[in-house]
């Protein structure tokens, strides 16, 4: 069959997998181009396989690691670096400022202070 004649097999299956890894694929482009590898046969597509397989393997297994690694960030406490805890205020202040949006009782009061919502403040 002239598809899997020479080298045609090992060139397509280069082509197949150019596009995933290109580096590894333009390597043995050129080590193909060194030699008379038609003539030659030094190795079988099954061996040039097993190779791209194990080199797959330790490439996924090095960017997960490095995406591990690499993610984190130093953090006051523990505390997330995109949320940060706003800083507490003391109770006068907060009397003394109106919300910017009313309660959903209708008040303008913080929600801590709503009746409705806390019990502890409701009166007896």
């Amino acid at each position: 069959m002239p598809d899997v004649q020479g080298d045609r097999a090992i060139r397509d299956f280069l082509l197949a997998v150019e596009p995933v890894s290109p580096n590894w694929a333009l390597t043995w482009r050129v080590e193909f181009d060194k030699h008379d590898w038609a003539s030659d046969h030094v190795i079988l597509i099954y061996r040039l396989v097993e190779i791209y397989r194990n080199y797959r393997r330790l490439e996924t297994a090095q960017q997960e690691n490095r995406a591990q690694f690499s993610a984190n960030a130093v953090t006051f406490k523990g505390e997330p670096a995109d949320d940060p805890k706003p800083k507490p205020e003391s109770s006068k202040e907060d009397s003394r400022k109106e919300p910017k949006e009313p309660c959903v009782c209708g008040g303008r009061h913080p929600y801590y202070i709503c009746w409705y919502l806390n019990e502890v403040n409701r009166p007896s």
